[in-house]
């Protein structure tokens, strides 16, 4: 809003507002691509302190980490969702999302493991796994881009790891 309204006081960097409005979606694009930490930090000027993304060419054959909730190991197809109706459960699956709520637990309760991008010891994914005895993992950065849904994976609730297989 400053920069239309900078054209309009004579203050703007430029009169051309379709090169600006062009120039802002392409850096809003960029921004779509990018994984963010769990936690940013900024010291300075923000911009100027590009965030890096994780290399997910490094996850061939993977094995990602997390946090451990429930114990127990378990081998499926990973069955990835954004949103509890969408997923499409069939066979022997582990739940793969950023993160749970109790619109989940229908899914939760019928999957073999289940892994989340999001959560600690104390969140509802962690806390539902345990009640019912599903091995859980949270925490496991960028678990919805590295894992393909469909794909065989297992998962170690103790150790708190992911293996793609």
């Amino acid at each position: 809003m400053d920069e239309v309204f900078g054209v309009g006081n004579a203050t703007a960097v430029t009169r051309d507002l379709k090169a600006l409005v062009r120039i802002r979606r392409s850096e809003y694009r960029s921004f779509g691509r990018r994984s963010l930490k769990e936690r940013i930090e900024t010291t300075g000027i923000p911009h100027l302190s590009e965030t890096r993304s994780f290399d997910s060419t490094a996850a061939g054959g993977c094995i990602l980490t997390g946090i451990g909730c429930s114990s127990g190991t378990a081998e499926g197809t990973a069955r990835v969702g954004f949103d509890p109706g969408e997923v499409v459960p069939d066979g022997r699956y582990i739940l793969v999302a950023r993160s749970t709520d109790p619109g989940w637990v229908f899914l939760m309760a019928s999957s073999a493991g289940i892994v989340a991008e999001k959560g600690s010891v104390l969140s509802h994914t962690a806390i539902i796994g345990r009640e019912l005895g599903i091995p859980t993992v949270v925490g496991v950065r960028d678990a919805t881009r590295l894992i393909r849904d469909g794909s065989p994976i297992r998962i170690d609730g103790g150790k708190g790891e992911v293996t793609c297989l």
